[in-house]
């Protein structure tokens, strides 16, 4: 599923159901169920139950997920835009007040993890600032422009039993600095003692290919805009594998020029030319970078013995 996803072929299906089953399905996964009764002309009604029959068609109920552009919510928002002749389009170009990373991220405020991810792997294009049409993505927006543009007041037929879901909390970014640090540190240590300096080394090594790998994998196998074209490409490089086999000054080199990048980026960023938000991949490979380029616990070290 995620290879197909990240290759744009996943994918989804109509499938009709009954209201009882339906709402049975949500309600054991303890979900909040709304309802919402539109005001329609007998033909507007016939036109979405047409479009639904046609959907369920063998041949029409496929089509390829989008999370942004194409997924369950968007199909609801067309079919009733198309039958009321433009009535949720009407007017939604105005700009949405979050970006498209900031809606998707309330959805995973009790993932950490998948938070990190997010802010490694997904692109500038989730930086955007989308239409309210284009907002229309995520279920609570569609909700409210159906309430607010075609007055369909939302009911609520059953209320969720559990802690409601967080909208904010932990987003995993301390615990990839205390990595980052913690990658570092024995080199910072070898440096300074002049000893077990190459297995220090690998351990940064190591730490700045999972980053450069977690960065540069799913941009080159996907064909998602959003994870193709992703700023972070300039500041993680798996080619960071490269330096435990250089000598000491041709590494240190490297490393300047790596430290370059990364200040260049997020000078990119300082002044708005890039938009995502960089700080912890820049972090991330600062620290290691910067340790091997300077080397400065050895030359102390080194004045302090003369």
């Amino acid at each position: 599923m995620i290879w197909d996803f990240l290759r744009s072929r996943q994918k989804f299906w109509v499938e009709p159901t009954s209201f009882r089953s339906m709402f049975s399905f949500y309600q054991r996964e303890d979900r909040d169920i709304w309802q919402q009764t539109l005001s329609l002309t007998g033909e507007q009604a016939r036109a979405i139950e047409a479009k639904l029959w046609f959907d369920i068609e063998e041949k029409h109920r496929y089509y390829n997920y989008d999370h942004f552009f194409d997924n369950c919510a968007t199909r609801v928002r067309d079919v009733i835009d198309r039958a009321t002749g433009g009535a949720l389009h009407a007017g939604a170009d105005a700009p949405y007040p979050l970006t498209f990373r900031e809606i998707g991220r309330r959805g995973l405020a009790d993932m950490p993890a998948l938070l990190v991810l997010t802010d490694l792997m997904i692109g500038r294009q989730a930086d955007e600032d989308p239409t309210v049409w284009q907002a229309m993505f995520h279920p609570d927006v569609v909700r409210q422009q159906l309430q607010v543009r075609l007055g369909a007041e939302p009911r609520l037929l059953y209320k969720r039993r559990g802690p409601s879901f967080p909208t904010d909390g932990p987003t995993g970014r301390f615990e990839v600095m205390l990595l980052a640090l913690a990658c570092t540190l024995p080199l910072v240590l070898a440096q300074w003692r002049g000893r077990f300096e190459t297995p220090a080394l690998l351990l940064a090594t190591l730490w700045l290919v999972l980053l450069g790998t977690i960065v540069w994998g799913p941009a080159v196998v996907s064909s998602i805009a959003g994870v193709r074209y992703n700023e972070a490409l300039l500041v993680a490089m798996p080619l960071d594998a490269a330096l435990p086999f250089l000598r000491r000054h041709l590494r240190r080199r490297y490393a300047l020029v790596r430290v370059a990048l990364v200040a260049l980026a997020s000078l990119l960023a300082a002044i708005g030319v890039f938009h995502q938000p960089l700080w912890l991949v820049s972090a991330a490979v600062f620290v290691p970078m910067i340790t091997i380029a300077l080397n400065l616990p050895t030359g102390l070290a080194g004045r302090r013995h003369v």
